[in-house]
Parts: C-alpha cells; sequence; structure tokens
C-alpha cells in the first residue's frame, strides 16, 4: 500500500474481553478493493487467495468500546448497526469527519469526507453467520481535527443524552447545546438541537398514538382490578 498502512490482528488478545472463532475470509485484499465501484463491490472482488482458517475475532463489547472506540482489523460485530455506531464515537474521539460511502445490512465501507484521504475501514458479513467483520483498515489520517462530526445525527444524540434528559428535563434541555458542545467539542445547528430533543421525548414516551392506546390499556387494567368501578376517559382539546 503506498499512501497507508494496513492493520492486522496479530493474534494477541485483550484480557477480559470475548473472542469466537469465525469461519474463513480473505485476510489480504489488493489495492484496488479500497477503491471498488459499488458495483464491483456487489461482487466482493478479492485479488488475494490467501485464506486465514478460523482466525480469532474480538466481539463488539458496546459498554467497553463506546466509552474507548477503537476499530481493530477482525473485531466482530452483530449486525452492522453495531459497526455503524462504533464508528460514529470513532469519529467523536479522533475529531475526524467521515462518511460511509456503502451502507447496507451485510457491506458496510468508511472512508474520510475528503476524497484525497487514503483513511478507509470496510466491515463485511463473514461465512453464513448474521455477524459483520473488520475485514479491511487503512489507518493513515492525516487530515486535521473538526469541530463539525457529520455522523453525529439526530438520532445518535437522543440515544446519547436520554437518561440525562429523563432524569432532569427542564433544566438539561435549557442548555442542551452549551452541554453537548462541553461534553463532545463539536458545533450543532439549533434545529438539530430541537429535532434530538423531540427524538428524544418519542424514545421517552412514544408518540401520540402510543399514549393514547397506553391509556385504554391503564383503564383497562383499573377496571380489572376493581370490576364495579366506573373509569372516564375524556380528550383534552
Amino acid at each position: 500500500m503506498k499512501d497507508g498502512k494496513r492493520l492486522e490482528l496479530q493474534g494477541e488478545k485483550i484480557e477480559g474481553m470475548k473472542y469466537r472463532p469465525l469461519p474463513d475470509f480473505p485476510s489480504e485484499y489488493s489495492d484496488e478493493l479500497i477503491e471498488l465501484s459499488e458495483e464491483e463491490d456487489e461482487k466482493e472482488v478479492c485479488s488475494s487467495s490467501k485464506k486465514k482458517n478460523y482466525v480469532t475475532g474480538l466481539l463488539f463489547n458496546r459498554e467497553v468500546h463506546f466509552k474507548n472506540p477503537v476499530a481493530i482489523p477482525e473485531m466482530v460485530f452483530g449486525n452492522a448497526a453495531e459497526f455503524r455506531e462504533l464508528i460514529r464515537h470513532y469519529a467523536l474521539k479522533t475529531r475526524k469527519s467521515l462518511k460511509f460511502v456503502k451502507n447496507d445490512k451485510w457491506k458496510v465501507r468508511v472512508k474520510c469526507v475528503q476524497e484525497d484521504c487514503t483513511f478507509s475501514v470496510f466491515c463485511s458479513s463473514v461465512g453464513k453467520s448474521n455477524d459483520l467483520a473488520i475485514k479491511t483498515m487503512v489507518e493513515e489520517h492525516p487530515c486535521g481535527n473538526s469541530m463539525k462530526i457529520d455522523m453525529v445525527k439526530v438520532k445518535f444524540l437522543a440515544r446519547k443524552y436520554i437518561n440525562k434528559i429523563r432524569r432532569q428535563p427542564k433544566k438539561f434541555l435549557k442548555n442542551f447545546i452549551g452541554d453537548i458542545y462541553d461534553d463532545l467539542i463539536i458545533e450543532i445547528s439549533v434545529t438539530t438541537t430541537w429535532r434530538a430533543i423531540k427524538a428524544t421525548g418519542y424514545l421517552l414516551y412514544g408518540n401520540e398514538n402510543q399514549q393514547f392506546v397506553r391509556l385504554w390499556s391503564y383503564a383497562k387494567e383499573l377496571l380489572d382490578t376493581m370490576p364495579r368501578s366506573t373509569v372516564i376517559t375524556k380528550l383534552h382539546e
């Protein structure tokens, strides 16, 4: 590789982490694979015929790897959503602006937003299992740090701050933008902030239809508990 170094796991296990045997998958990819078009990518072209027999992959651990997000070749994920979430945390940690150039259920490719940057991570399915693993990674990333991380979306913020909003909703919402800046050192728009607040409310309480269903369920529970009672529900306009 001319412009970057390709990393491979050396079989060194981390104490306290869980590992599992993986089916065979190509351990070396040609330089051309990094630059494949989507049409070629669908064919999973690989110029190397070398195989690894039952390599040991580090299992993704949400509690551990979200606190210290690292992308390691052959790290194993239960689904693509876990990998995408790790990459978002990784982008925040490294202060790099990344993008998904391939993003579906079984294949996810990540690159830097700068077209001339060589940084790349490719994660795809392993054998016939439902797992995905990081197949290749070009770690070289000379781009400068960014205050705007494109991968920080509304849903990401909603999930990240849901517990704080649940405990102190009024106090936290008042200083939401400032708290996000202090915690993540990133800039977000007012529109994104309010959309994140709305999304958090949806996660906590559901939408209006869900709340209405819960109201009737509660009324039924009261009648089942106290059969001779009368429960009246009114629509507040």
